[in-house]
Parts: structure tokens; C-alpha cells; sequence
């Protein structure tokens, strides 16, 4: 349980992808290295009474990766001791990549976690574990964490262990039992679309409901770019506080190395917030910068205003979805996207890839029985 004086106001941090596995590692694991990662932060993330990360790859050793899409991420257990050198207290684990060494690479990075003192939520080694959420009294404040991800390779089931997984009856009950034990409830979650910076109309829809059914924040990360944020019924929702700090390639869209954390000032009966942007890692530097701050935040409140008009939220949608049509033709049907790209411009897509084949797929993503029948169809098959 993290303590402190008493106070009617609890200041917590939030920031979003933590994610060392690119790059000169051990630069990072080196004495006072937290001081250079995170420059102008260091006093804010000590200041705070709760500082949180999300921990965004196990920490192993191990190179057993599990079979997945995208790719294996993992650092050494030594970040631990980062993270709590700089002064963070809990880290969130429900993400895409925490299980991408298995139970072996899970379980060491628990380990890890428990030598460096670091509290977590999110992830177990059951899916029991995994459902647990942290709470913590502070200054006379009653907390409760609640954390989950969009389900993808990394999530428990009732086989193994892994993160805490998306599901909306479910993630609800946590939240309202959370909100019977405690003053506050926050909710992180991993989800939303990579490298988009708007909620779809169904992502809008779900966080809302979170906010409705007990949530006193509800905050998100996973899309690698900004997202806005709004006030509904009196709760705060941010739907991507984009990469905290995650080290890539020169390739990468600039939006990546923009983000901004979230310090939390709640009391008993309120929750306020300041929004802290930054730029991370950029041209190869490992460290954050808030010197781009103001930059930053107009574009945080230029994307917030569209949120307040869900008829330009349904048209960013389209025009998104538009632009990933290409990707998903080529995963469904195995042609690759170079061989659809000639099909498409020749005007032979229809004849090779028949709409009543694609009816029987929309029928069978979108129709819950079917869906359902499905994914336990291709999850024992695959074993």
C-alpha cells in the first residue's frame, strides 16, 4: 500500500508508453541514466505522490517469443530499477506486448518488478490474476486502478496468463466493484487505432460507458499518437496520451514522438488535471523534451474540439477506414497487398474476391454468435 501526510489532495502521474526495447539498451541501465531520460519530469514524477507508467514490454531474458502479429518486444530486468530510480510507483502491465515471451518472460518481469519495489496492475500469471485491480488509500483518499486491454495475443484466457482483457461486461463489474471499495476509480486502457488520433464512434460510445458506470478518469494509451480529451457527465476521458518514452526508428511519422502525461489532483470529492505535452526520442535522442510544450497542447485542444462533434468523429472515421481498406483486403484474403493493388487498378478485385465471399466475412466478424463460434474455431485450430 504507498502512503503519505495527510492532505485533501492526492496528485497522481500518468503517462503513457513506456517501451525500451529499441535502441541502445544499455544506456539506459546505466547509474543516473533516469536523469537523463526524463530531463524536466524527474521533479514532477518524484513530486507526485502516485507515479504511474505503462510498462509497454516484458523484462526478460528469454527468447522464447510466443507466435503473434507484429513484433516481439522485451527489455532487460535492469529497467525496473530505472523506473523506480526515477520515482515511479506502479506500472500498468494490460498491453499488446506483455505476454510476448510468454508465461516465462511474464513471470520474469513480475519478478523484476517485486526486486525494484514496483507495484503493478493488469497483467498475471491467470486470468485471475490478471483481473485483479490495485488499490492503494493515500492521504486519507481510497484509490482503485482499474486496468485492461484490447484483446490481442497478449491477453489471458483460461489457459495462460497475460494481460487483463477488454470485455465490456466485465471491465464494468471491475469498475463498479472498485467504486464500492474506494472514493475514486481510475480506468486505463490499452486500445484505439495505431496512428490515428481521433476515438472511433464505437471506442467513443465504449469509454463513455466506463465514465457512466463508475469511473472517475478513464485514460488510454496504445495508439503511438496523441488523442483529445473530453468532460462527459462530469468525468474525464483521454483517449491516447501517445508514447511516454519508446525509442524508434528515423522512419517513423512524426506523430510518434509526441505525447503528454496527465498529473491527477483529486480530492474526496472532485478530479482535476493538468496536461504536461512533450516530444520523446526524437532524432535519436533517448530522453524527453517539453520544450515543444505549447506546440503541443494546441494540437491536443484542436483534436479535442472535434469530439464534441460526432457527426465529423463518424466522417474522420470513413475517410480513416477508407485508407486501411488496402491492409485489410490483403489480410483476409491472402493475396498481399501488392497483387490487390494490380487487381484493384485493373478492375479485377470483384472477380478474383467476390463480394458473396466478403458478405460471408462481415457476417461472421460482426453477427456475435458467429463471432464467437469463430474465434474458438481459429484459437484451437492454431494451438
Amino acid at each position: 500500500m504507498l502512503g503519505g501526510k495527510m492532505n485533501d489532495e492526492v496528485k497522481i502521474f500518468v503517462s503513457g508508453d513506456f517501451c525500451p526495447a529499441w535502441g541502445p539498451v544499455d544506456q539506459l541501465i546505466q547509474d543516473n541514466a533516469d536523469a537523463s531520460v526524463f530531463g524536466d519530469f524527474c521533479e514532477i514524477i518524484q513530486g507526485a505522490d502516485i507515479s504511474i507508467t505503462n510498462l509497454e514490454c516484458p523484462l526478460t531474458r528469454s527468447n522464447n517469443g510466443i507466435k503473434k502479429i507484429g513484433p516481439n518486444l522485451k527489455a532487460p530486468s535492469e529497467i525496473a530499477t530505472l523506473l523506480e530510480s526515477a520515482g515511479f510507483d506502479l506500472v500498468t502491465l494490460a498491453n499488446n506486448h506483455i505476454y510476448d515471451y510468454g508465461q516465462q518472460g511474464l513471470c520474469d518481469t513480475l519478478e523484476a518488478l517485486q526486486r525494484a519495489h514496483l507495484s503493478y496492475v493488469g497483467a498475471g500469471l491467470s486470468l485471475k490474476e490478471a483481473q485483479k485491480t490495485f488499490f492503494t488509500k493515500v492521504k486519507g483518499i481510497k484509490l482503485e486502478i482499474v486496468n485492461f486491454s484490447e484483446i490481442e495475443f497478449s491477453c489471458a484466457d483460461k489457459n495462460h496468463g497475460g494481460a487483463n482483457p477488454m470485455d465490456l461486461i466485465d471491465n464494468v463489474h471491475q469498475i463498479q466493484d472498485a467504486r464500492n471499495n474506494a472514493d475514486h476509480v481510475l480506468v486505463v486502457i490499452h486500445g484505439g487505432h495505431e496512428h490515428y488520433h481521433y476515438p472511433s464512434p464505437e471506442t467513443l460510445k465504449r469509454y463513455r460507458f466506463y465514465a457512466e458506470n463508475g469511473a472517475s478518469a478513464v485514460i488510454a494509451h496504445h495508439t503511438h499518437c496523441i488523442g483529445g480529451y473530453e468532460s462527459w457527465k462530469g468525468v474525464p476521458i483521454f483517449y491516447s496520451l501517445g508514447n511516454f518514452f519508446f525509442p524508434a526508428s528515423p522512419k517513423m511519422p512524426d506523430l510518434w514522438y509526441k505525447g503528454y502525461a496527465l498529473l491527477l489532483k483529486i480530492t474526496k470529492s472532485s478530479v482535476s488535471f493538468e496536461i504536461l505535452p512533450y516530444e520523446q526520442c526524437k532524432d535519436g535522442a533517448l530522453s524527453i523534451n517539453r520544450k515543444r510544450s505549447h506546440e503541443i497542447l494546441e494540437k491536443i485542444e484542436e483534436i479535442s474540439r472535434v469530439l464534441k462533434d460526432e457527426d465529423q468523429i463518424t466522417q474522420r472515421w470513413r475517410k480513416f477506414t477508407e485508407e486501411r481498406s488496402l491492409y485489410y483486403l490483403t489480410a483476409i484474403s491472402g493475396f498481399g497487398r501488392y497483387k490487390i493493388a494490380i487487381l484493384r487498378g485493373l478492375g479485377l478485385l470483384d472477380y478474383f474476391y467476390k463480394k458473396s465471399q466478403l458478405n460471408i466475412i462481415l457476417q461472421i466478424t460482426r453477427c456475435e454468435a458467429h463471432r464467437e463460434t469463430a474465434r474458438e474455431v481459429l484459437s484451437n485450430y492454431l494451438k
